[in-house]
């Protein structure tokens, strides 16, 4: 096997190893399937570089390349722009639409001679295809995405919160280095006779976007055995490194007239043994220290403890004025002031008022523990239910400010499947938003807020709508961000946040419009499942 065939079965190995396991373990599961996507356009292209270093002909040779640039190669490009606008939370359907278009195209000319027309034997090793003059045209387009899709990071970084910072920065060099070491690849088919060493950096970028998912939480991923999977990968990588290294002193000693390939190979492998035992050593000894058994991610737990505390201030604040109501009470009973059965009925109204909130703020705890549980249980729910459940929980706000509701939605509109306490919490959080915004009017202003919805296509969409005075631009970029909020010390930042990993908890989403001065406009889209559909 070549050094440029290794390279590419790590390379595929890598991919599509860690593609699956993002697959499995991330929360966004519409994000986890983008990136499952890309990366295996990725380890098919390190499978095409395995056959293209074991082929025995010239027709073989550009057969090869032909075929891995049409099933794998121009692909990589578009499905890593996909993946960007979803994990940016970037909407540009028609230009993903546009790009896929284009990969169209060039998967019509991969296989005339207008994209690749020969290949020729390179570096004594394998055969090399040579670009027509459509290929350069096919490069441009190819690396120009890759660049403007970093660009897009770049950008985002400057307006992110601090977590997605760091996220957005281990992404950004991860990515880069796998695509400026896989795209020198590029360059023999220019006729520029490169080994194409940098192919081996295809392999690090999932070994860099690992420690950022240990350490970060990218991808929404959250790892509990995280000294494990570290260890586990940089293991793996540090083979990955020995088996080359072998490869290449054999090679090098063979040149130089060892006495025979298996005798090169047994003192590369002597050789390289001395130094990479110890090398595993330290290795280990770096994570135990760097991550140690008992050590809490705070990040995670300022958002769990906020989340928590957000919801639960609600339920909290409704029981503690009936239960003083109930004190005082008792207290004109056993004065005298009162008689008993006057008291009395009080007392079992505001008791019941309270036992009603104390169930409801159970079904929250356990709405919001069920975010984390690994296995959902979702059921049918009808959306006008959920929504009179929702309006229900904030009618004494509503009418203290006056709120005109208008609910609009389709007699044919079809039940949805989720959690209905979590989803309750993302029409609590987004009616409460409004209901409060439209209380800074003035008392004339009309107060109004419209509840629309339709389904659309596999989605059933609830449009929440409001006559307030809206969210400066500037504000919309970090609306569904942990602790960021425009109401000063009375807000915590935490309800649109929450509301952002239920959407993405049930495969849905929610966005947000909105014009200063105009109201502000969020919509939900929840998956209509196939079997209720």
């Amino acid at each position: 096997m070549t050094a440029f065939s290794l390279s590419g079965l790590l390379a595929g190995l890598s991919s599509i190893g860690f593609g699956f396991f993002v697959l499995q373990k991330t929360q966004n599961k519409l994000l986890g399937r983008r990136w499952f996507l890309f990366t295996l356009s990725v380890a098919g292209y390190g499978f095409g570089v395995v056959w293209v270093g074991s082929t025995k002909s010239s027709a073989e040779g550009l057969l090869a390349w032909r075929v891995m640039y049409g099933l794998a190669v121009i692909w990589i490009s578009p499905l890593f722009y996909h993946f960007i606008c979803n994990f940016l939370d970037i909407r540009r359907f028609r230009s993903i639409m546009i790009h896929y278009l284009v990969g169209v195209v060039f998967l019509s000319i991969t296989p005339t001679n207008l994209f690749f027309y020969k290949a020729i034997w390179a570096f004594d090793s394998f055969y090399y295809a040579l670009g027509a003059p459509l290929y350069g045209l096919y490069f441009l387009w190819w690396m120009g995405l890759v660049i403007y899709c970093h660009t897009l990071l770049w950008r985002a970084y400057a307006k992110a919160s601090s977590i997605k910072q760091i996220q957005i920065k281990y992404f950004f060099f991860a990515t880069s280095i796998g695509f400026t070491g896989g795209s020198l690849s590029y360059l023999p088919s220019f006729g520029v006779l490169l080994y194409p060493w940098g192919n081996f950096g295809v392999c690090l970028y999932p070994l860099i976007m690992s420690i950022a998912i240990v350490k970060h939480r990218l991808l929404d991923i959250d790892l509990i055995i995280r000294k494990a999977l570290l260890y586990s990968i940089l293991s793996a990588s540090l083979a990955a490194v020995y088996g080359g290294t072998i490869l290449l002193i054999a090679q090098i000693l063979g040149q130089h007239h060892a006495p025979s390939s298996v005798g090169s190979f047994a003192l590369a492998a002597i050789f390289i043994t001395l130094l990479f035992n110890p090398l595993r050593m330290r290795t280990q000894h770096w994570i135990d220290r760097r991550f140690p058994r008992e050590r809490l991610d705070p990040d995670l737990l300022q958002e769990a403890a906020g989340g928590f505390a957000h919801e639960m201030r609600g339920p909290l604040s409704k029981i503690s004025l009936p239960a003083e109501l109930a004190l005082m009470d008792l207290e004109r009973a056993e004065s005298g002031a009162a008689s008993w059965t006057e008291v009395a009925p009080l007392l079992k109204q505001r008791l019941k008022f309270i036992m009603t909130q104390s169930i409801d703020a159970g079904y929250l705890i356990d709405a919001i523990r069920g975010l984390s549980a690994s296995t959902k249980y979702f059921s049918s729910i009808n959306v006008q239910s959920l929504i009179d459940q929702a309006l229900s929980a904030q009618k004494e706000l509503l009418e203290k400010n006056r709120v005109l509701v208008h609910i609009d939605l389709p007699t044919e509109l079809p039940a949805i499947r989720g959690d209905a306490k979590q989803l309750e919490i993302v029409l609590i959080n987004l009616i409460k938003n409004a209901t409060e915004a439209m209380g800074e009017l003035v008392a004339d202003k009309k107060r109004e807020l419209r509840i629309e919805g339709k389904r659309v296509s596999d989605y059933v969409t609830l449009d929440i709508r409001d006559s307030g005075p809206g969210i400066k631009p500037e504000h919309l970029a970090t609306l569904f961000q942990p602790h960021y909020s425009t109401k000063g010390w009375q807000g915590m930042g935490i309800g649109l946040y929450l509301s952002h990993q239920i959407m993405q908890a049930h495969d849905g989403s929610i966005t947000a419009e909105s014009q200063e001065g105009h109201g502000a406009s969020f919509r939900i889209k929840i998956p209509v499942p196939r079997q209720i559909s």
